[in-house]
Parts: C-alpha cells; sequence; structure tokens
C-alpha cells in the first residue's frame, strides 16, 4: 500500500525545464521530475558523449540519438540507458547497422554495409553474423545460407564473379563436405569437397545447364 502510495505521490510531481551539472562534470538539459532526467532533454559528458532524447526517472529510456567521442552515431530505442531494440549506428570508417540491438551490441535481424562495400542482411547473434542471411561483395560474389560466427558455415548458395554457382555445405567459408559446383563452361563438379577442393566424386559436361537451374535473390533460393 505504501508503495503504491508513493509512486502516485511521484507521479504528481511536476516535470520542469531544468539544467543540472554532475560533479563529474556532466551536464543535463531538459524535463526534471523530482530532481531527476524525465522526458526529453539532452545529456553532455566530459568525455565528449552526447544524448539526445528520451528520459525516465533519471535513466535513458526510450529513443533518442547518442554521439560517442569518435563520432559514431546511434540512433534508436534504449531501455535502461542501454542500445535495445530498433535502432541505427553509423561509425565513422563508413561502416553501418541498422536492425535489433540487444545488450548494447547487434542481436537479432539486421543489415550491416562495411567499408570495404560488403553488405550483409540476416541474422546476428550476440554481436556477430550467426543465423540465415545474404551477402554480397563488390566483386560480384553472392552467399545465401547459414553462417557462425561471421563465418560461412552450413548449407548454402554462392555465386561467384566468373559465373560459377555453387550448391551445397560450406565450412570456415569454403566448399566443405557435400556439394555441386556449376562451371560457367557448363563443368559440373559433384561430391566431396575439402577446404575448397573436390576430393571424390565426379566431374562432368552437363548437357543441358539448366539442370542446375536456380537464382539468387533478397528474398531466397530456388532450383534443384
Amino acid at each position: 500500500m505504501f508503495r503504491l502510495v508513493f509512486l502516485l505521490m511521484l507521479l504528481a510531481l511536476p516535470v520542469r525545464a531544468e539544467t543540472i551539472t554532475y560533479p563529474d562534470g556532466t551536464t543535463y538539459d531538459g524535463a526534471v521530475r523530482a530532481g531527476a532526467p524525465h522526458g526529453q532533454g539532452t545529456m553532455r559528458r566530459p568525455d565528449g558523449l552526447v544524448y539526445t532524447g528520451s528520459f525516465a526517472d533519471g535513466q535513458i529510456q526510450g529513443t533518442g540519438t547518442i554521439t560517442y567521442a569518435d563520432g559514431t552515431i546511434y540512433t534508436g530505442a534504449f531501455v535502461t540507458g542501454a542500445l535495445e531494440g530498433q535502432g541505427r549506428i553509423v561509425y565513422p570508417n563508413g561502416a553501418s547497422y541498422a536492425g535489433s540491438f540487444k545488450g548494447n551490441t547487434f542481436d537479432g535481424y539486421g543489415q550491416a554495409a562495411y567499408p570495404n562495400g560488403m553488405i550483409y542482411r540476416g541474422e546476428f547473434r550476440a554481436g556477430v553474423i550467426h543465423g540465415q542471411g545474404y551477402l554480397t561483395d563488390p566483386s560480384g560474389y553472392v552467399y545465401m545460407g547459414a553462417f557462425e560466427n561471421n563465418d560461412r558455415q552450413g548449407e548454402g548458395w554462392a555465386y561467384y564473379p566468373q559465373g560459377a554457382l555453387y550448391r551445397g555445405r560450406m565450412e570456415a567459408n569454403l566448399r566443405h563436405g557435400q556439394g555441386r559446383l556449376l562451371m560457367e563452361d557448363g563443368t559440373v563438379m559433384e561430391g566431396r569437397w575439402e577446404r575448397g577442393e573436390l576430393v571424390s566424386g565426379a566431374e562432368r559436361i552437363a548437357p543441358d545447364v539448366t539442370e542446375f537451374s536456380g537464382s539468387l535473390s533478397m528474398s531466397g533460393a530456388s532450383g534443384e
């Protein structure tokens, strides 16, 4: 009962604009309730970090934009001061990520763009590429399938810049396990692969390259 009364009293307190200066030099300008940031405001820290957005009972909570001292900018959702929910972060080197965050890191579904032009769209876990996804490289290389700890690992499709198409298992970014490779000249290499090389199986000329029909797209792969 006492807790309920206390909460009702707290909610009844007025919200007003104030400036607060903390002992460590951090400053806050914005809405305040019961002496703590509550509502919309801007917080500036001595180390150069600046946050503008929503606060609740002294905590960064809701949506806002945070600019770090190195120039990194995050815009999106926060939960008790942590990056949590949907957001977008852009780094000084040009890399960016838009999607789901959990515990201050990429977690869930999102899209990452890298300084070298590579783009990945798919699943992340604890800050690394992990799960199903789609990767494109400026060279023309395309991969769609399983990833594990940033590596192409498991079943997937790979399209190579020269026109070859592989469907099968990958390990540590190489063809490894059962798979089939259709070369640009119509040669089919099918069997067991180890570290990118066919070690057992067959090599033949496909009478009709459509026997390895399929396509790679952001929505999925199709084919036999």
